[in-house]
C-alpha cells in the first residue's frame, strides 16, 4: 500500500530532523547526555579547571568526527558566559588550510588574528584600524616580506586568505620569522594584552576571558600530505605549547584527538568518548544508561508521533541500537536508511535488516592487515597504538574517525570495534591466519 500524503510529509520531517547538524544546548532537540548517564561530564570539567586557573591556562579539547564535540563546545561557551567569563570564538579553518602543516611562527600569527577579529565580530571592540592584520602588514612591510610584491592588497581579510590559500606566501613567511619566533610571541603577547584591556574597558569591569579555537583537530593533511602534517601537528604541541598560551586569557585548543597518544604527560586533553552501551568485559554486557541517552535522542528528533508511526514494535528500534556503536551520527545514518526504504508504514522486520545491511557495506571492503589489527583492538581493548609514527597515528585515526574503532570510558579509557564489522573482522582473521614466524 503506497504512503498516503500524511505519511509521505512525516517521514520527510524525521529524515530532515536526523539531518540537522551541531545544534545548541538550548534547542529542544538536545539531549542532556551526561545528566541521564550519570558520567563524568567533560564541559563542566573543563568549567571547573578554568575558574580554578589562575588569570590564564590553556585546556584541550578534542572529539572525534559525530562524537558530539561541536554541541558540547557549545555547552562550554554557555557555561563560561554563566559564570561570568566573556568568551571569544574562532574556526581555526577560516585562517589555515588542513592539508598543509603547521608552523608555529604562521600559527601565532593566525591566533592573533582570529582573536583580532572575534573581538570586532562578537565583543563589538572598536579597534580604530588597529587589528592584528594592519598591524602584522606594518610588521612584515618592515622585514623582507613585500606583501604588495606578492601580489596581495594590504586589507586584512586579504592577507588572511594569503595565509589559508597560498603555500608560496606561507613558505616567505616561514622563511623571514623562523629566526624570529620570540619576536613574534612578544608582538602577539602585546597585542592580546591591550585587546583584555579594551575588553575590560568596555565592560567597566575585571572580567577573565576564554578565547576557544575551534577546529584545529581538522588539521590532518590530504592523503600526500597526512604524514608531514601530523609530524608538524605533534611538534607544535609538544615543542611549543608554552608558547600557545595568551596572556590574561584562557585558551581552549580543539586539537586532534590522537595527540593523547602521542604526548603522554603533557597538557592533557578532554576527550569525548562514545555513548557506552555495554560494560568492558567479555560478554559485553548491556550499560542500560547509555541505550537511555540514544533513545532520548531519537524520541527527541523522530517525535512520539514519528517514532510510533515509524516502527511496528519496539524491537525494531533496539535493534538499530544495538549496531549503532554509541555514536549519535551513525545512528542518525541507520534510521534516515531505514526512511528511505519505506513505501509503507509502519517499517517491516526486512527493511531493518536491509538499513542496517546498507550502513555496513559503508564500513566495507576491510584490508586483511587492517582487520588483524582492528581484532586485535576488540580482544584486548587497550590502548591501540603500537607506535607514535606519524603512518601509524594516521592509521589508528582514520579507524576512530570512521568509528570502525570505538574510544570508550567508564572512569578508566578503553576501546572497542564498532558492532557493524566486529564478526566481520573476525571472519576475515580466521579466513587468512597470520604466516608462522
Amino acid at each position: 500500500m503506497p504512503l498516503t500524503v500524511e505519511q509521505d510529509e512525516l517521514l520527510t520531517r524525521c529524515y530532515q530532523a536526523l539531518e540537522r547538524p551541531a545544534i545548541e544546548p538550548d534547542d529542544p532537540l538536545y539531549e542532556p547526555v551526561y545528566e541521564t548517564m550519570g558520567a563524568e561530564d567533560p564541559v563542566r570539567m573543563l568549567t571547573a579547571a578554568i575558574r580554578r586557573a589562575h588569570t590564564e591556562s590553556i585546556q584541550m579539547f578534542s572529539g572525534f568526527r559525530g562524537s558530539g564535540k561541536t554541541t558540547q563546545l557549545f555547552r562550554l561557551r554557555d557555561s563560561l558566559q554563566d559564570a561570568g567569563f566573556t568568551v571569544l570564538y574562532a574556526d581555526a579553518l577560516d585562517y589555515v588550510n588542513p592539508s598543509e602543516p603547521l608552523d608555529i611562527a604562521a600559527l601565532l600569527l593566525v591566533i592573533a588574528g582570529a582573536f583580532s577579529d572575534s573581538l570586532e565580530r562578537e565583543i563589538g571592540v572598536d579597534l580604530a584600524g588597529e587589528s592584528y592584520w594592519r598591524r602584522l602588514v606594518n610588521y612584515l612591510n618592515r622585514t623582507e616580506v613585500t606583501v604588495d610584491s606578492a601580489g596581495f592588497k594590504l586589507e586584512g581579510i586579504d592577507f588572511k586568505a594569503a595565509l589559508r590559500t597560498t603555500p608560496s606566501f606561507k613558505q616567505q613567511l616561514h622563511k623571514v620569522l623562523s629566526g624570529r619566533l620570540a619576536e613574534v610571541k612578544r608582538d602577539v603577547d602585546q597585542f592580546i594584552e591591550e585587546g583584555v584591556k579594551k575588553i575590560r574597558a568596555k565592560s567597566g569591569d575585571s572580567r577573565r576571558i576564554v578565547f576557544l579555537f575551534d577546529s584545529l583537530e581538522q588539521i590532518r593533511g590530504s592523503i600526500f600530505t597526512e604524514t608531514d602534517v601530523i609530524r608538524s601537528v605533534q611538534q607544535v604541541f609538544a615543542n611549543h605549547l608554552r608558547l600557545l598560551e595568551l596572556p590574561y586569557v584562557h585558551v581552549v585548543y580543539t586539537v586532534p584527538p590522537w595527540l593523547q597518544f602521542v604526548m603522554p604527560n603533557t597538557a592533557p586533553v578532554t576527550l569525548l568518548p562514545s555513548i557506552r552501551q555495554w560494560n568492558n568485559d567479555p560478554p559485553r554486557t548491556p550499560h542500560e544508561p547509555g541505550w537511555s541517552v540514544l533513545r532520548g535522542v531519537i524520541g527527541r528528533r523522530l517525535t512520539a508521533e514519528g517514532q510510533g508511526k515509524l516502527f511496528a514494535h519496539p524491537g525494531q528500534l533496539e535493534q538499530l541500537l544495538s549496531v549503532c556503536g554509541g555514536h549519535f551520527r551513525d545512528l542518525f545514518r541507520l534510521v534516515r536508511a531505514l526512511i528511505l526504504r519505506l513505501d509503507d508504514l509502519p517499517a517491516t522486520d526486512q527493511a531493518v535488516e536491509s538499513a542496517i545491511s546498507s550502513v555496513r557495506e559503508q564500513f566495507l571492503p576491510i584490508a586483511v592487515e587492517d582487520a588483524r589489527w582492528l581484532h586485535r583492538i576488540g580482544q584486548t581493548r587497550r590502548d591501540p597504538l603500537p607506535s607514535p609514527e606519524p603512518r601509524t597515528v594516521s592509521r589508528l585515526t582514520r579507524f576512530l574517525d570512521t568509528h570502525f574503532v570505538l574510544f570508550i570510558k567508564n572512569g578508566e579509557p578503553w576501546y572497542d570495534l564498532h558492532p557493524l564489522i566486529r564478526d566481520e573482522a573476525a571472519g576475515i582473521v580466521s579466513r587468512n591466519p597470520e604466516p608462522a614466524d
